[in-house]
């Protein structure tokens, strides 16, 4: 007999305990409790996004966090549920994770469901719950192959007011303020866009530097706005003042279900002949693609989007003045 349950600020110690011994030793979620609070407690209830399910004797089965749009924004208008950690106690012989997930998918306060990085031996599981399933594409651009067109009708302010992010919101409630810059994980930076027929953008980006590439990497982790002024900003950052002593490429990973993709036809995508790395901590220099699954709920839900960051992508895996995991 399966309970399932929402988690309550009083599971915590248990739940960060269950995460180290059933899935990773010294996983960063059970060592940083700055890292577990962005993501997952509720600050207004205090309750957990987390679902548990437990045996008839109290014992955790598995456990399935998730981070919904509202964490970040409450007055959001769109309001997605990303599945963030999904674990199960290997001992304990029971359909529980199926049963989580279910009692999510019933829950009627969300636009849609989504989840990036996903297992590709999952894919088929999500598909027969009716998830759109595929590999996010990497787009990215080098240097030398910056167009100077977009300065024509694109202003670029790399030290924006924070009440431009996102446009027309107000900083310190915006989802990009929220979510990436309060805690600031890996120093993320960012840059306010406009061009001369009123589209705006507004940026979320990360500097990595490694003695192991030839090329600065500027990652695009998140945005708000037009499209066309992402594609704007990775063609322009090159001769900006963030230009170094190296090449600079500039990367995102994107996906809509609806969206024209006609903007992005002067960028490049990653593949094995083109290999961008995603993983930075550590650096894994060989291409690593990237699976998703996404299912709207309702009509707006089709106007979701995923990106480099979606759901937890943008948390540190290390914990702060440890080497890095095994």
């Amino acid at each position: 007999m399966i309970n399932i349950s929402h988690g309550e600020i009083g599971d915590k110690l248990v739940i960060q305990k269950f995460i180290s011994d059933c899935w990773k030793r010294d996983h960063i979620l059970s060592l940083d409790d700055d890292v577990f609070r962005h993501l997952y407690v509720d600050e207004q209830s205090n309750a957990l996004n987390f679902l548990l399910a437990k045996t008839s004797d109290g014992k955790i089965a598995a456990i399935l966090g998730y981070i919904p749009d509202s964490r970040f924004n409450p007055q959001t208008k769109l309001n997605g549920c990303w599945l963030a950690f999904w674990a199960a106690d290997p001992k304990v012989q029971t359909v529980s994770g199926f049963q989580l997930l279910s009692r999510l998918l019933a829950l009627p306060s969300f636009d849609y469901f989504a989840c990036l990085g996903i297992n590709p031996a999952t894919i088929p599981f999500y598909k027969r719950l009716g998830f759109t399933t595929g590999q996010v594409p990497q787009y990215f651009l080098p240097q030398q192959l910056a167009s100077t067109t977009f300065r024509k009708s694109w202003r670029v302010d790399l030290n924006p007011r924070e009440k431009k992010l996102p446009p027309k919101d107000i900083g310190h409630t915006s989802f990009l303020y929220r979510k990436y810059l309060n805690m600031n994980f890996f120093n993320y930076k960012a840059a306010y866009l406009s061009d001369r027929n009123g589209l705006e953008t507004s940026v979320v980006y990360r500097i990595y530097q490694s003695e192991q590439l030839d090329f600065d990497l500027i990652r695009i982790m998140d945005f708000e706005g037009s499209l066309d002024g992402v594609v704007a900003f990775m063609h322009l950052i090159p001769n900006s003042s963030l230009k170094r002593k190296k090449l600079i490429t500039s990367d995102f990973f994107f996906f809509n279900p609806t969206h024209d993709l006609t903007g992005l036809k002067s960028l490049k995508i990653a593949d094995n002949q083109n290999p961008i790395p995603f993983l930075l901590d550590p650096l894994v220099k060989e291409f690593t693609p990237r699976y998703f699954c996404f299912r709207a709920e309702t009509s707006n839900g089709t106007n979701a989007k995923v990106v480099t960051g979606s759901g937890d992508q943008f948390r540190p895996n290390v914990p702060k003045g440890r080497a890095k995991l095994a």
